[in-house]
């Protein structure tokens, strides 16, 4: 009984257990762009930061941050930190298109079609954003910001701003204050 009870006590703990990140994976990670070129990760080190962002294309979280992506990535361009969209293996590369056009992204759409990036980062939910540093440290995962905190609940006003303030961190060079959130959206698997 107590070993049930103990085993019953554990389980959340092993199943929230975060992945340690590989810098090898996340570099070796080779993502396609939608007109079928390859992406490599490596490719990063150039920039102060980038920041991967998971999409659904017919996720409504996804949707309605797309705004909000727009602005925080043409706000830290001169900073270095570069944005990029990244959709799971699923999503045809017309459908990627589609989003990016329809919503007016101004970053790079990418398809992780062997499911490297998504592995790596363990990501499972859309949207969701990772932070890695030019070395491939993870600088920060998690959400946007605190407007949507449930499943279709969104907040009249916004509170936190996780990701700007990440990427304000980054770019001023000091420590992210806050380097890991739950995200919220759409599931990715």
């Amino acid at each position: 009984m107590k070993k049930s009870l103990l085993l019953l006590c554990l389980m959340p703990a092993l199943c929230f257990a975060q992945k340690k990140l590989s810098a090898e994976e996340i570099i070796s990670a080779v993502l396609k762009k939608p007109d079928g070129k390859i992406f490599r990760m490596y490719e990063t080190q150039k920039f102060a930061a980038s920041v991967f962002v998971f999409l659904l294309p017919d996720c409504p979280a996804c949707e309605n941050y797309t705004l909000t992506l727009n602005a925080l990535s043409k706000k830290y361009e001169a900073d270095g930190i570069r944005f990029f969209g990244v959709f799971p293996a699923f999503v045809k590369a017309g459908e990627v298109e589609k989003f990016g056009k329809d919503y007016k992204l101004n970053f790079p759409l990418l398809i992780d079609a062997n499911k490297e990036l998504l592995k790596a980062f363990d990501a499972h939910v859309a949207p969701s954003a990772f932070v890695i540093s030019e070395n491939t440290i993870l600088l920060y995962r998690g959400r946007i910001d605190d407007w949507m905190y449930a499943v279709g609940k969104k907040r009249t006003v916004i509170t936190h701003h996780e990701l700007d303030d990440a990427l304000s961190s980054v770019s001023r060079h000091v420590k992210v204050a806050v380097d890991k959130t739950q995200p919220v959206g759409c599931l990715i698997d």
